[in-house]
Parts: structure tokens; C-alpha cells; sequence
């Protein structure tokens, strides 16, 4: 049985106040009209006329994602559903959104979440048996943690980048990345 019902958010933060929304829940899964005023400021994906529903659910993390058009929101639903979509062995979808995060880190211009996503997308790639695609990530995330002069990152990032190039047979390059994490251990 279909339930309607009114409600309202409260005002954010920064006082710019509320807005009302419906939700329809049809049985599982639910579903979200905005007001048309809400629509009219362009934040939000078309889920249909306003007038009835969409035929197609949105994922939720992605439509409060676009709602907010927030671009630290969108990093995390889009990390948050790769990581989820790599747990479900959907390793292709997983790299999707896993690339989308490292260019919503890219374009937000934090180096931490980039390593992070770099990182995320590295496990991934080498999950689906794509590991040589994975090495100028772990590459890149070893340039931005000697960028940042922290030195846990840096050990983190060698260890990953000697691991996997280890598993891709170029032991002797995996070797000295190896060699120098230890190195940069006694650093610290």
C-alpha cells in the first residue's frame, strides 16, 4: 500500500532555511519528489514531472548528492558506492564510481582524499586482475604522499607500490620500493 505523507528538513546551518519534500513509499525501494520550486534551482536530477514518480529508482546517495551539489558529498556517496560495489564482487562498476571519486578529489584539489581514492581504485583494479593498470596509481599515490612530507603515507604508499610491483613479477624494481619504505621507517 502506497503511504504519502508532508515533511519538512530543518533549516541548515546556514540559515537559508528548509524545504518540504514527499515521500512515496511503494513497498521497498522509496522514492523522492521535490517541490517544484526545489527543481526550479537546478540542483536535482529529473525523477519525473513533479507530478508522479519515475519508473526508476536513484540511488539515494547519489540523488542527495546531486540535490546538495556538494562536491565533498559527492566524493564520499561515490567512493562509498565503489568500495560497496567492489565488496559485491561488480569490480567494473566499482571502478566506475572509484574513478569518479578521484576526479571529484582531483577537481576539489585534496591530496588526501586523492590518495585515498588512488589507492581504493589501485585494490580494485588489482581484484579484477588488471594489477598493470594499478601501478601508476600506486605511483602517483607514492609522488603525493612525498608531496605532503608525511612520512606514515609515505611508508603506506611504498609498501603498496613495492606489493604490487612484487605481484606483477618486477621483483627487482619491487625490491628497491621495498627497501626504501624500511629505509624511511628508521626515519621516523
Amino acid at each position: 500500500m502506497a503511504r504519502h505523507g508532508r515533511s519538512s528538513m530543518p533549516p541548515p546551518p546556514n540559515g537559508n532555511g528548509g524545504y518540504e519534500f514527499e515521500v512515496v513509499e511503494v513497498g521497498p525501494p522509496v522514492y523522492i519528489t521535490p517541490p517544484p520550486e526545489v527543481k526550479a534551482r537546478g540542483g536535482l536530477i529529473p525523477m519525473g514531472d513533479g507530478e508522479g514518480l519515475d519508473s526508476r529508482p536513484a540511488p539515494l546517495p547519489e540523488l542527495r548528492a546531486r540535490t546538495i551539489n556538494d562536491v565533498a558529498l559527492n566524493f564520499e556517496a561515490s567512493f562509498q558506492l565503489g568500495l560497496t560495489r567492489h565488496a559485491l564482487k561488480d569490480h567494473e562498476s566499482a571502478i566506475t564510481h572509484l574513478e569518479r571519486s578521484v576526479a571529484l578529489a582531483r577537481q576539489a584539489n585534496d591530496r588526501r582524499l586523492l590518495a585515498l581514492a588512488l589507492h581504493s581504485l589501485s585494490v580494485v583494479l588489482q581484484d579484477a586482475g588488471r594489477m598493470e593498470s594499478a601501478i601508476p596509481l600506486t605511483e602517483e599515490i607514492v609522488r603525493l604522499s612525498e608531496a605532503s612530507d608525511d612520512q606514515r603515507m609515505l611508508v603506506r604508499a611504498l609498501v603498496r607500490h613495492g606489493s604490487l610491483l612484487r605481484k606483477c613479477g618486477r621483483i627487482e624494481e619491487a625490491a628497491g620500493v621495498l627497501e626504501r619504505a624500511v629505509e624511511t621507517v628508521g626515519v621516523f
